[in-house]
């Protein structure tokens, strides 16, 4: 050190007033010319295009925040949708807690949204949170938008379909043998009043495991109790009314003791339980292809990474909850209707008896040949019409219905029972009468491109349509005349004249409506 000390100077600089705001201008304007480019500005100007799209179509007032909500019947939400279509048209746009729905209850517009448009409205809504739960994120066949994962599932499950049984000779075996053991029940009653609700369901079980994994599920036993509850809790927890649905629209509640996430939950353990012995089944006799899941296992193991198995086990739910649940609703009403139509079980008695015979056992074979029951089965699509509304469509890119633009990801809901019961299109339509389907001219049923036919939406069309339709419309085919074969069916005594239980205005909500619970009379006719 050379003893001297150095002061240190420190100087301050200070802006000149004068010159803040230009700096503030460059700043906005730089930010404002980012924001320009980037996804922030692009998603506004989207917001602004979709909301003066949406404003043209037609709908019920939008209040913020709730939309249309206050308007809903919350207990049965689709007579609040009948009311906005009379009111609003075949194109009607709803409003629910932000959510924009598309409400689509025509004909014209069902066939364009789902075949001349099918691609652009083939999207899954990722609003419905119990949907997304069930499908451990839409990863299944029925909840999922196209992706690779549901086009590999889809085409591998129908070719599965057509493989295991190209001449359905198999569903036909499969539904006899089933047949015998649920016709042999209602004979035991002897003609005394009887619930079938609960045999019906206990046979559709056992034809879908037989056809799914080869093997039926003893009565009683412990596995066919616990497939039983599986679809029972589904089809509480999925309900299509009010209960439940909060979920769909607020998640959050969930984590404040919501008790349809509960059942939600005791559902999802229900289903990996049940699935895991059947996976086990099929590991062990996977040579055999007893059931179509057998090859369709295979095709998950031919598709890894992409598929993993479960992928199966979703699957393999979509097919019981699908092909039990709609089916158990259609036949136990289709029960109901008889009972209180007589002449209709007698028309179809006679053409049975005319074809077939009273000794010889119903076949697919003789479908053909036996219009006025195929015009009973079309009439019970019509009339029950168990699905108010389709599974929720999506659009996955911008498209248009009639003359509206519509915005990408906008949720549509179709609404084929305002179809079935439309009284523009259906002379009384809560008159159950199977000459609707049958052509005065040739005395056989209407052909697929008939406009009578046009107007039958049951199971959907195009690439989101039903792969289930061949087996479901069969299997029907061979209860329905079975049963009539071998009964005559009555009304129990305090039902007698009482044709309301068979209206589907009345029906229960579920998964799909339900009749409500009745009995009836199960009387053998003579040979």
């Amino acid at each position: 050190m050379n003893g001297k000390s150095e002061n240190t100077q420190t100087t301050f600089y200070f802006i000149n007033p004068t010159m803040i705001w230009p700096i503030i201008y460059i700043i906005v304007t730089v930010t404002f010319i980012k924001l320009l480019k980037s996804s922030s500005y692009d998603y506004i100007k989207r917001a602004i295009l979709n909301y003066n799209k949406y404003k043209l179509i037609p709908g019920p007032k939008r209040w913020p925040f709730i939309g249309s909500a206050l308007e809903m019947n919350k207990q049965r939400p689709f007579e609040t949708f009948v009311k906005w279509a009379n009111e609003y048209g075949e194109i009607c746009l709803v409003t629910l807690f932000g959510k924009k729905i598309l409400l689509l209850s025509s004909t014209e517009t069902f066939e364009e949204a789902l075949i001349t448009r099918g691609k652009d409205f083939s999207g899954r809504p990722a609003l419905f949170y119990r949907a997304k739960f069930m499908s451990d994120g839409h990863e299944d066949i029925v909840s999922t938008s196209p992706c690779p994962v549901w086009k590999v599932l889809r085409k591998g499950l129908q070719r599965e379909m057509k493989v295991y049984d190209p001449s359905q000779r198999r569903i036909e075996s499969i539904t006899n043998q089933i047949l015998d053991e649920l016709i042999q029940e209602l004979a035991d009653t002897n003609g005394v009043p009887f619930d079938a609700r609960e045999a019906i369901f206990t046979s559709l079980i056992n034809m879908n495991c037989l056809f799914m994994i080869g093997n039926k599920l003893d009565y009683g036993g412990e596995k066919l109790e616990k497939v039983k509850s599986l679809v029972r809790i589904i089809s509480t927890v999925m309900n299509i009314g009010g209960q439940g649905a909060e979920l769909d629209y607020f998640p959050w509640l969930r984590f404040f003791g919501n008790k349809t996430f509960a059942k939600l939950v005791q559902a999802k353990e229900m289903r990996n339980d049940v699935f895991s012995w059947m996976l086990q089944k099929m590991k062990h006799d996977l040579e055999s292809k007893f059931g179509v899941m057998h090859g369709f296992y295979k095709l998950i193991l031919d598709n890894q990474p992409l598929l993993q198995e479960y992928h199966l086990q979703l699957v393999m739910t979509n097919l019981l909850i699908g092909l039990t649940s709609s089916s158990r609703s259609y036949f136990y009403s289709f029960i109901n209707i008889l009972a209180h139509y007589p002449n209709v079980q007698e028309l179809m008695h006679r053409e049975i008896v005319n074809v077939i015979g009273q000794g010889q056992r119903p076949s697919l074979a003789d479908r053909p040949k036996m219009p006025y029951t195929r015009a009973t089965l079309c009439e019970l699509l019509r009339f029950s019409s168990i699905s108010p509304i389709t599974i929720p469509h999506s659009t996955i890119t911008d498209t248009k219905i009639g003359k509206y633009d519509i915005p990408a990801g906008t949720t549509v809901f179709l609404m084929p029972r305002y179809i079935h019961h439309n009284t523009d299109l259906w002379k009384d339509p809560y008159t159950f009468d199977p000459m609707r389907f049958i052509d005065p001219e040739t005395n056989d049923i209407y052909g697929p491109k008939s406009e009578v036919q046009r107007n039958l939406m049951a199971f959907g069309a195009g690439p989101r349509g039903c792969p289930g339709e061949a087996i479901a419309t069969s299997r029907f085919f061979l209860m329905a005349t079975n049963l009539i074969q071998r009964f005559i069916i009555e009304p129990a005594d305090q039902d007698a004249g009482d044709v309301s239980k068979c209206d589907p205005r009345n029906f229960e909500l579920g998964l799909v409506t339900n009749p409500p619970s009745f009995t009836a009379k199960f009387i053998r006719r003579r040979s």
